[in-house]
């Protein structure tokens, strides 16, 4: 019997201790499913969350992350869409084809019930793995399946952005990375905020027109009503409390895209969301479709995803204190 290596989450436990590296059998596709030598996996914010959140996590043991890169490595019965050597990435969601998203949706790979990603091998359905963009290595493409679908999924919509639109995002974290990066193919002005001086350099280097500091500019969403005359598209991925501003950032018949499971402590102002005639939008990562236009956009313009830094399969617990320390511009991807 073929060993490998895989992390799991010891039940009941909370932070990286409770993370640990163990061998298990190399596991065999069977009928309608792949397996998938892992090459590259990244972290998401919604991995802190599961870290910390034994109750997130509904199977004993469960393997971690829900992104990853890498290589068909065997094809069970009844595939005929997947050879081996196929070079994919995986799917967040199951069942999540074309919009609208199905009815109560999971939590992703990596949570819950469902095994992630965070193994030497995996098996997964075969729809649960997409082709690769071609010109990314695995590392690069391992950061595309949550950050870069739900930023993508964000400026489309009933009214996508386009040439000469205005878009904010807030902060620097993958999805607004990547939403200034999409904003820019499309022919968007990209603004930002941030509350890091040294991040300020590596918004302006992505394409930011403008930057606002919000920590020195508390009302920033004015602020940046009052430089643009109104953007029309904010990616809210802080959550409530950013909400207020959001709405004074946009235009009259704008749209707030909410990203993420963020806490709700402030109340939404109804009366200035009626007056901008805004629309707000909620986004749940996004679709297999979402995810094939943007690897073309990718392949089209010769896009490379931010990445801040690559560690080894052995130092996850690493990779997590790194992400959580918020100095890092850029994704954090574990090499296999």
């Amino acid at each position: 019997m073929s060993l490998m290596r895989r992390w799991v989450f010891t039940p009941g436990t909370r932070g990286i201790r409770g993370l640990r590296l163990e061998a298990a059998p190399v596991p065999e596709p069977g009928q309608g499913e792949v397996r998938v030598r892992i090459r590259a996996a990244c972290l998401n914010y919604r991995d802190q969350m599961i870290l910390d959140a034994p109750q997130l996590r509904a199977k004993p043991h469960l393997v971690p992350l829900s992104d990853a890169a890498g290589e068909i490595d065997a094809v069970g019965a009844g595939v005929p869409t997947w050879r081996v050597g196929d070079r994919v990435v995986s799917v967040f969601f199951g069942g999540y084809y074309t919009d609208p998203p199905p009815d109560r949706l999971t939590m992703g790979l990596g949570a819950a019930s469902e095994d992630g990603v965070m193994a030497e091998f995996v098996v997964l359905a075969a729809t649960r793995v997409l082709p690769a963009p071609p010109s990314l290595t695995f590392v690069e493409a391992s950061t595309l399946p949550c950050a870069g679908v739900t930023a993508w999924n964000a400026l489309q919509g009933a009214n996508p952005v386009g040439e000469g639109d205005k878009v904010l995002v807030l902060g620097s974290g993958g999805v607004s990375l990547f939403g200034l990066a999409f904003s820019r193919l499309r022919g968007a002005q990209a603004l930002a905020t941030t509350g890091n001086r040294i991040k300020r350099s590596g918004l302006a280097s992505l394409g930011a027109n403008e930057i606002v500091n919000y920590k020195d500019t508390p009302h920033w969403g004015q602020k940046i009503g009052e430089l643009t005359g109104g953007v029309d598209r904010v990616l809210n991925t802080v959550g409530a409390e950013a909400m207020t501003e959001s709405l004074a950032a946009l235009r009259p018949g704008g749209e707030i895209a909410v990203i993420g499971a963020m806490p709700s402590t402030s109340p939404l102002d109804v009366n200035r969301l009626l007056a901008k005639a805004a629309v707000i939008r909620g986004i749940a990562v996004g679709s297999q479709a979402a995810f094939r236009e943007m690897s073309s956009a990718i392949e089209r313009h010769g896009l490379k995803p931010k990445v801040a830094l690559v560690l080894g399969f052995d130092e996850l617990r690493e990779a997590f204190l790194a992400q959580a320390s918020g100095e890092l511009f850029g994704k954090v991807v574990l090499s296999l």
